[in-house]
């Protein structure tokens, strides 16, 4: 019986350890010299708690270490998870909800989320996931060897998300991930786009940040925001708005 008892102690000591894993950039680099592929590795970034530098020194010493882009992107969009205990990080949102002095909400939702604040209410923002489509416009011009652009659109004229007034917004993820971007629309197509050329965004608007108690993340313009349609833009999606 003894022996039973010291098996499961071992083996619950085994799982609570893989459960509390924090994976930082020295095991990235680990993971790439090991010869593991990027799907590996980006997959494991997604399923653990994480706690990376991501400074832009870091990010070349990343580089030169042989870790890819796509790698390094996965590692900037990874939420700030290391920062959040057990209790917190579960899919309700009452944390959120009492920060922002709300009612108690108890439904569950993605833990990746973005929540505005405007006019005495706030909304939450679920992620749009937006569609791609490549120029091939520029190479046409004679001598030309840069980059294409890239299309990044979402259908509909405007955001299902109406804001009026001085707007801040909330979030658990790391702010350095986004990118606020103000969006053209194609009314033939009916979307609403974004342009990136070589990992940079026309229209783009400067945003301040600041972490609050409890592991949330306070955004908001630089500027006043004029009337037109909106997008905090991620490597895996959009978070989409307009302003009245």
């Amino acid at each position: 019986m003894a022996f039973i008892l010291l098996v499961f102690g071992i083996l619950l000591m085994t799982f609570k350890s893989m459960a509390t894993e924090i994976i930082a950039n020295e095991t990235i680099v680990t993971m790439v010299k090991a010869g593991l592929g990027e799907e590996l590795i980006i997959s494991k970034i997604q399923a653990s708690q994480s706690q990376f530098d991501v400074s832009t020194e870091t990010i070349l010493k990343l580089k030169k270490e042989g870790v890819s882009e796509r790698i390094i992107k996965a590692m900037l969009d990874a939420p700030m998870k290391a920062n959040i205990s057990d209790d917190k990080a579960s899919p309700g949102i009452e944390p959120m909800a009492a920060f922002l002095g709300l009612p108690s909400i108890t439904k569950s939702i993605e833990p990746f989320s973005m929540y505005v604040k405007h006019s005495n209410k706030v909304q939450e923002m679920l992620r749009s996931f937006p569609e791609y489509a490549h120029s091939m416009k520029k190479h046409t011009i004679p001598f030309y060897f840069g980059p294409g652009d890239t299309w990044r659109y979402i259908r509909g004229e405007k955001s299902i998300i109406r804001v009026s007034g001085k707007c801040v917004f909330y979030t658990k993820e790391n702010p350095q991930t986004f990118v606020l971007v103000k969006l053209d629309y194609q009314k033939a197509k009916n979307i609403r786009f974004a342009v990136e050329t070589g990992g940079l965004y026309k229209n783009t608007i400067p945003f301040k940040f600041q972490e609050k108690p409890g592991s949330f993340f306070e955004m908001s313009p630089a500027k006043e925001l004029e009337k037109g349609e909106y997008a905090f833009i991620q490597t895996m999606g959009f978070y989409d708005f307009g302003i009245e």
